[in-house]
């Protein structure tokens, strides 16, 4: 069951099934994994939320690591086939943090934690990057927004864009919108994302289901890039 199907009423419902929405869209044969700023700002500690967010006031806490397994069985598959694994980070320097999505959001409280060099903007121990994999720091929601990304896609012949990782409503739907934007397949993986506000989580995987990629669940991802040639 989709994270959303809970809180569906029955008239939304049927507007989706009269209007078509939802239905399956093509795979491509050359994906990239995209894992969207695993940081300790946002993921926090395995602890409840509101514990968490004392040392990490932006995390997410206990949600984001009952979604770290998820996490890393997708970089396995996708290491596995010799498939690029990328990673993105929220670490503006200094100068540029007024202007970056964190600077913005969170102007009303000490934002040393934001900038880059900080234990916050470090990625977590369970998904370190390995030799090679490319780690792309980012001032703003999409990992398309200001950096080489389309460019290194175009390079790399990828056709498919999954993304994983947080947080669902900001940064994951921000990536994934352009991405499809920008005419590539898209898969969002529903228990390999988190975000602070459940509601938030369950409505931007609807909207995403609905009008921007493939929603599906991490086993189905990972059988489908292993039986990639």
């Amino acid at each position: 069951m989709h994270p959303w199907e809970s809180v569906l009423g029955e008239l939304d419902r049927q507007v989706i099934a009269a209007a078509g929405y939802g239905k399956e869209r093509p795979l491509g044969t050359a994906p990239v994994l995209l894992v969207i700023d695993p940081q300790y700002n946002y993921v926090g500690e395995d602890l409840p939320i509101l514990e968490s967010i004392r040392r990490y006031p932006t995390s997410v806490g206990h949600a984001a690591y009952e979604a770290l397994p998820n996490l890393q069985a997708l970089v396995r598959a996708f290491r596995g086939r010799h498939r690029p694994v990328l990673f993105t980070t929220v670490a503006p320097k200094e100068a540029l943090l007024p202007f970056s999505i964190s600077g913005r959001v969170h102007a009303d409280r000490k934002q040393e934690t934001l900038v880059a060099g900080h234990k916050g903007t470090e990625i977590v121990e369970a998904l370190r990057p390995e030799p090679g994999e490319l780690v792309l720091d980012k001032a703003f929601a999409s990992a398309f927004l200001g950096t080489p990304l389309a460019t290194i896609l175009t390079l790399q012949h990828v056709d498919t864009v999954v993304v994983c990782g947080g947080t669902t409503s900001g940064c994951v739907r921000g990536t994934a919108v352009d991405a499809a934007g920008l005419g590539y397949h898209v898969v969002v993986v529903e228990d390999a994302v988190f975000d602070r506000i459940q509601l938030s989580h369950a409505a931007n995987l609807l909207d995403l289901w609905m009008k921007y990629a493939n929603v599906f669940p991490t086993e189905r991802v990972t059988d489908w890039v292993r039986s990639l040639p």
